[in-house]
């Protein structure tokens, strides 16, 4: 099954029409009859066509408006909805220091246009024609540490695909707002519903919505590390990310001891991180304990030394400084003779075998060397350094091969096919290590999931209500304007109910003889 999937993954990335509509569709029905065991698989699917059909960035210039069309001056329904979400946007990321984004799109990723584009609009949506797509998302990706934010980045693609002025993409805009309009109208269902209740082998509803609050912190405190690395653990430690299954009754040296394993564990598995960072924060001489931690959480038994140099540096940047990279090698080379390998017979002949290594795959693959390491030069800088004798011929070809074959490069350097394979291998791995897709029959999420994307969701609403095409177009407009009003009402947030009327008087000009002010502060008013 792993290999069918890749393969039709592999044939969905074809620039051949054809190819490319039967792929899409054969994965469709794929996931449409064995979506539970496909999680990672359709984490994978959504996150290539939200890169694939995110616009382009500079392509919502100011003053652009519902469907292709502009908006009347001085109207705009943008005034109200993205002036107020800019805002808002900007005292949120005071409050969260650094909070970071959803991602939009993926940069050198070339957006898909025309046929191609409204394919993909089409799988999509009969990916989520199903009432608790949105719900299945969020909880089984949203909620996950070691996944993407899908749900939040579905939305920010549909919200800004429908202000995407194109008017030769203006099919696509329609289907994107009727699935941000389905959305609304399954969410509003859920809540005036009866639901069977929770599985008792689902995790607990809080669970999930601690594992949710866990997720924003360990991503908060990784953009934080980016910007200062000591600041970022220390904003772990404060909410007590790091360590926090350390015995009461620890001694100072064991306190050190899981201090370096947590911080080790957070660096190695947190996603976000700048592995340039990592790279330079683990080589610090003060910071011994980290990186023997760090190395340590590596399996090397039984793996060839080329191997495992190229999963380690895999995991961040290796540093410029030699005294850096003595300190990572060394380290390695205590770790990986730990295994016991074959034909190796001391530890510094696997400090030596790391650093040629880290000198071949630079010497093979940088473009400003022009004469490349032949095999016998390679052997010739290797001649008795194992325990002052030679290396086997096949031990060494293996190494030379591997490395002139496939160069060590970081995760986000992968393009083309090479990172096609990169994320086919990472989701392989993980695919071990999780639990089959949770259907979510539940409007317990919901008031959560509302509290997130309601600005984004209504201004887009706002956005396409300025000048509909059609009688039924503007229906469901209205009836997207009073499911989110019901939203409001059952999640008791009546700064919708502000931001819908602000956003309405401004659509409709009603507000352009009025001093409306930017942040609502109306009273609230209950309404049977």
């Amino acid at each position: 099954m792993d290999n069918g999937c890749k393969f039709l993954f592999q044939l969905a990335r074809s620039d051949n029409p054809t190819v490319l509509s039967l792929a899409l569709r054969t994965i469709a029905t794929v996931f449409e009859t064995m979506r539970p065991y496909l999680k990672l698989q359709q984490e994978l699917l959504l996150s290539f066509l939200v890169d694939k059909l995110t616009p382009p960035t500079g392509s919502l210039p100011s003053g652009a408006g519902k469907l292709g069309i502009p908006h009347r001056k001085n109207i705009g329904a943008s005034n109200a909805s993205a002036s107020d979400l800019a805002e808002r946007e900007q005292e949120e990321g005071s409050e969260a220091e650094g909070k970071p984004p959803s991602k939009a799109g993926r940069a050198g990723i070339t957006p898909a246009r025309g046929e191609t584009r409204e394919l993909m609009l089409e799988i999509l949506g009969h990916l989520s024609r199903y009432p608790d797509f949105m719900v299945d998302v969020w909880v089984n990706y949203d909620c996950d540490v070691n996944c993407e934010d899908v749900f939040e980045r579905l939305i920010d693609f549909l919200s800004k695909s429908i202000q995407y002025v194109d008017p030769q993409q203006r099919g696509a805009q329609v289907l994107c707002l009727d699935l941000l309009l389905s959305f609304v109208s399954h969410m509003a269902n859920r809540v005036e519903q009866e639901h069977p209740p929770w599985p008792e082998e689902y995790p607990l509803v809080s669970t999930i919505l601690e594992l949710k609050s866990k997720k924003l912190l360990l991503l908060t405190g990784a953009s934080r590390f980016n910007k200062h690395p000591k600041g970022g653990i220390a904003f772990l430690e404060e909410h007590k990310l790091i360590n926090a299954n350390q015995p009461p009754d620890a001694s100072e040296a064991e306190l050190a001891t899981y201090r370096a394993q947590g911080i080790a564990s957070f660096l190695k598995n947190t996603p976000r991180l700048d592995k340039k960072l990592v790279g330079e924060f683990i080589a610090k001489p003060d910071n011994i304990e980290i990186l023997r931690a760090f190395i340590g959480l590596f399996d090397f038994n039984e793996v060839p030394i080329a191997e495992a140099m190229r999963e380690m540096l895999e995991s961040f940047r290796l540093p410029g400084e030699s005294q850096q990279i003595e300190r990572i090698t060394d380290t390695f080379a205590a770790k990986y003779f730990s295994t016991k390998p074959a034909e190796i017979q001391t530890q510094d002949a696997v400090h030596v075998l790391a650093f040629a290594i880290i000198m071949l795959n630079t010497d093979q693959h940088n473009p400003q060397v022009r004469k490349r390491m032949t095999f016998d030069d390679f052997k010739r800088n290797l001649r008795g350094v194992n325990d002052k004798s030679d290396f086997s011929l096949e031990f060494l070809q293996a190494i030379y091969d591997s490395i002139k074959k496939k160069e060590i490069i970081m995760p986000e350097e992968h393009v083309g096919q090479l990172g096609f394979d990169y994320a086919w291998k990472e989701l392989l791995v993980r695919s071990k290590q999780t639990r089959p897709l949770m259907s979510c029959h539940t409007s317990e999420f919901d008031s959560h999931m509302f509290k997130l994307v309601w600005r984004p969701v209504v201004g887009a609403i706002t956005t396409a209500f300025n000048a509909p095409d059609d009688d039924y177009i503007a229906e469901k407009i209205i009836a997207g304007f009073r499911d989110c009003a019901t939203l409001a009402t059952h999640f008791k947030q009546p700064e919708v109910f502000d931001f819908i009327v602000m956003s309405l008087a401004h659509s409709t000009g009603l507000a352009d003889a009025l001093n409306f002010p930017r942040q609502s502060n109306f009273p609230i008013v209950e309404v049977e």
